[in-house]
């Protein structure tokens, strides 16, 4: 038996040689006990995956024809021959044995657990039965399997599952405590109620396609499932496609208003030589649904493939995540997210998560330098700054709380640069103390040099150079700012870019020489300075990226991608489809991530030629709206998701994505991964270390 983790690429973590060669019928995970059950014939195997190896065997001297173990770890169901065996895992006695009532010398077929592990749903022959553990009584359900979902009737079908060891008509308990639960096959998906109603069949829109199974779902990653999800297939001949639907959650079935099945929610198109050619017979969704795995099997041929779903393009890329995260802060050293929750803000690392500080949810993670950590409350028009111990462990109030609409870290000290309305301070973090206050009417912006000596302030109608160490002000140029025009500042505090009637002018501070370098439309553009501070790039509302050298011009760098397509109209007070909404650029100077409106990925481009490298995808089905991306210290991308538009300020997920920064460490990567997958899929097996 091999388990292989499959979260940051395949990687075996345990291999278990079973002492002769013998089929496994069953398999079912142990919740919480890094243990598995398996069945082979009539023995039940208990496997301890994190010390390899087979910790318990009982035979129950009967074909043990289906497994299921309860949601707590603590109980396993088995059918055997024409009874139900319940063995407690925490004992591994042999089994308590339950006669099936008028079962005769039908064999017992499927068992599920079944209302939260209440009760146990049994199947012998095409006829339903519930046990009740807590009274050790049956009750005889309404309704019996059907053979229309295989085009056979029910005698055939009732003949045909007499033995118990195929189960070609499935039983899938409803989450939670319902008692409602479904059948599944081929060509029919039923709904049994649990009680005295008689079955609903669920209609297929396309007769071609195929019910694969039924799973739960933890969608809102609440530990527990919420939603039950459909699997359907159709075979072309050049590919297999297939779809996931939802089918129940938390108020019962989820159907239209016709009472059909909703639209699917993920579709997946793979090849058919991903299934050697062969019909998948079933499938399972994974937790989150990033994973679909499908069973193919033959007289002379059987496998499992695993795709991935959701989480976007690039997951072995994918470093770290975290739903219901308004923003995030990456340490590359210690490979350690720090994300802002409605529950504070939360340290990832290695799987493991555990609470760095309290933090309302109104609150975004803005910056991170040396120990320090910014955080911002545009509700609350306030920030603070933690400091960090073991690179984002923890994190301690360093500095309080403070009105203000900024804070910038000063490098390479424990100073940082507070925005107010009217003001900019200079202020020491580990003690509040304030080191000088500059008054400043209007205040836009605010930056600091990338060697610390100078601050840069841009008001509406004036910008000013300020010595850091003094206050003192140095330089100044009178300006005019549009009302919500765009404002960046050069790396050496020397310079600005800013927008102002239509537009981009770069504007040296010391001798008040302006130049135009670029035209733009009528809406806001988005500016950003090269890190050597030779360039400015352009976002315009057209989707273009433009970028301005001081020796060649102005030049266009990135096309727009929807330039000679239909734009879609306008969400209410949002710029038009395509406009460029942010601007990212790496550390080492060579890419460049691009946002744009009700554009759903985000686009990495090279700085020199402007192709286009890669993009990363939503993350998930309902989260399609990239919202603010950065570069990590490391260059790793840290991207937050929204779910639509007019939320674009409200995040709910974070990604953190680590890709080869060139075609020598992408070639590496790839190399790498293909020699772990040709270990992976080799006769002998993955390693387990």
């Amino acid at each position: 038996m091999i388990a292989v983790d499959l979260r940051r690429g395949p990687k075996g973590i345990a291999r278990v040689q079973f002492a002769e060669s013998r089929p496994v019928n069953h398999l079912a995970v142990v919740p919480g006990r890094h243990s598995v059950a398996v069945t082979s014939g009539s023995a039940l195997l208990l496997i301890d995956l994190q010390n390899q190896q087979i910790a318990k065997t009982l035979d129950l001297r009967d074909r043990i024809n289906a497994l299921d173990v309860d949601p707590t770890g603590h109980l396993a169901a088995m059918a055997v021959g024409s009874r139900l065996a319940l063995i407690d895992l925490d004992k591994l006695d042999p089994p308590t044995l339950v006669d099936l009532p008028e079962a005769g010398a039908v064999k017992a077929g499927q068992v599920q657990f079944a209302r939260s592990g209440a009760s146990v749903l049994v199947s012998y022959g095409v006829k339903l039965i519930e046990y009740d553990l807590a009274t050790r009584s049956f009750t005889r359900l309404t309704g019996e399997l059907s053979g229309a979902g295989m085009g056979v009737d029910t005698a055939t079908l009732a003949s045909v599952l007499a033995d118990g060891k195929v189960a070609f008509v499935q039983i899938i308990p409803e989450i939670g405590d319902s008692r409602r639960f479904f059948t599944v096959a081929p060509r029919e998906l039923r709904v049994f109620d649990g009680g005295d109603a008689q079955p609903q069949t669920l209609q297929r829109e396309d007769p071609d396609a195929e019910f694969l199974g039924v799973a739960p779902m933890d969608q809102e990653r609440k530990g527990h499932a919420t939603t039950s999800v459909a699997v359907l297939s159709r075979s072309r001949d050049d590919r297999q496609e297939f779809q996931l639907r939802y089918l129940s959650g938390g108020d019962g079935l989820l159907l239209t208003k016709e009472g059909r099945m909703m639209p699917p929610f993920e579709n997946l198109t793979a090849a058919p030589a991903d299934l050697s050619y062969k019909k998948p017979s079933s499938c399972k969704v994974s937790p989150q649904a990033s994973y679909l795995a499908c069973q193919y099997w033959s007289k002379d041929l059987q496998g499992i493939v695993v795709w991935q779903l959701l989480g976007g393009g690039h997951g072995f890329e994918r470093v770290a995540e975290h739903a219901y995260a308004s923003s995030a802060i990456w340490f590359g050293v210690s490979r350690r997210l720090l994300a802002s929750t409605d529950d504070g803000v939360m340290s990832v690392s290695g799987g493991a998560e555990t609470k760095a500080a309290d933090l309302d949810g109104d609150w975004r993670l803005t910056a991170a330098q040396g120990r320090y950590v910014v955080a911002i409350s545009a509700k609350a028009q306030q920030a603070q700054v933690f400091r960090s111990s073991d690179e984002g462990m923890k994190l301690d109030p360093a500095l309080a709380p403070l009105p203000a609409s900024d804070i910038t870290l000063v490098p390479d000290t424990a100073r940082a640069l507070v925005q107010e309305f009217d003001r900019v301070s200079l202020v020491e973090i580990d003690t509040g103390r304030k080191l000088w206050t500059v008054p400043i009417e209007s205040l836009r912006s605010a930056g600091v040099s990338s060697d610390g000596k100078r601050i840069v302030a841009v008001a509406a109608k004036a910008v000013y150079a300020i010595d850091a160490e003094s206050g003192r002000m140095i330089a100044s140029s009178p300006i005019m700012l549009t009302e919500k025009g765009s404002v960046a500042i050069d790396p050496s505090g020397a310079k600005i870019a800013y927008e102002t009637a239509s537009k981009v002018v770069v504007l040296d501070i010391g001798s008040g020489v302006a130049q135009t370098v670029a035209e733009i439309g009528p809406s806001a553009a988005q500016l950003i300075w090269s890190q050597d501070g030779k360039q400015v790039l352009v976002g315009d509302s057209d989707g273009r990226v433009h970028v301005w050298e001081e020796a060649s011009g102005n030049r266009l760098l990135i096309a727009s991608p929807v330039a000679e397509s239909f734009r879609a109209s306008a969400w209410p007070g949002q710029p038009p489809q395509g406009a460029v909404l942010q601007l990212a650029l790496s550390h080492d100077g060579h890419r460049v991530a691009v946002i744009r409106q009700d554009i759903a990925t985000v686009d990495i481009h090279d700085l020199g030629d402007g192709r286009r490298l890669t993009q990363l995808t939503p993350p998930w089905s309902t989260l399609k709206i990239p919202a603010q991306v950065s570069f990590a210290a490391d260059d790793a991308i840290v991207t937050a998701w929204g779910v639509h538009p007019m939320a674009r300020d409200k995040p709910r997920f974070v990604t953190v994505h680590q890709l080869p920064r060139n075609f020598e460490e992408a070639l590496a990567v790839a190399t790498a991964r293909i020699t772990a997958l040709n270990q992976m899929w080799s006769a002998e097996g993955p390693s387990a270390n």
